[in-house]
């Protein structure tokens, strides 16, 4: 119990007979890939939420096609996705100009750069979350604190940022 047992071929047929789709879940999904995503952003391109929690073999491959492809996604979860840093990240919140979500918790390629990037980027952001993220410092917190101080920004999660300090 407990893992997904879906691949991406399970994946692309769901898609395809169903390319209207406005949701994704494929938490705990270990053995989806970027195909799966390169496929989701290819042909569905009315997706508005996206988890993707757990899906360790994701990559930043995965986070570029969505970017160009999810341009109404409002939602995007990729807890644990630990093979993803800022090459993936930039593109994804570059492109996906409508999130109001974002949850990036456990993604070990977070960094400062990560808050920066998102910050400029997603406008629109009601909830970001990176906890357990430890390359994040109190300079990215700042830097997202500051430009997004005229934001919509409401829930931040950095609990157990091991790099921040208490002041």
């Amino acid at each position: 119990g407990g893992t997904c047992r879906v691949g991406d071929d399970d994946v692309r047929l769901v898609l395809n007979a169903r390319r209207l789709a406005i949701s994704l879940d494929l938490t705990a999904c270990g053995d989806v890939t970027d195909l799966c995503c390169m496929f989701a952003a290819r042909h569905n391109t009315s997706l508005q939420s996206i988890t993707l929690d757990g899906c360790v073999q994701l990559t930043d491959e995965a986070f570029v096609h969505l970017g160009r492809g999810a341009k109404h996604a409002t939602l995007v979860a990729a807890q644990g996705c630990g093979k993803i840093t800022n090459a993936g990240f930039g593109p994804l919140a570059r492109g996906c100009k409508h999130l109001k979500a974002l949850n990036l918790s456990y993604c070990g390629g977070v960094n400062n750069e990560t808050l920066i990037v998102v910050a400029k980027a997603l406008k629109q952001l009601e909830l970001f979350h990176c906890a357990f993220c430890t390359d994040v410092t109190d300079a990215g917190v700042y830097a997202l604190a500051t430009t997004c101080a005229q934001s919509k920004l409401r829930s931040l999660d950095v609990s157990f940022c091991a790099s921040l300090s208490d002041d």
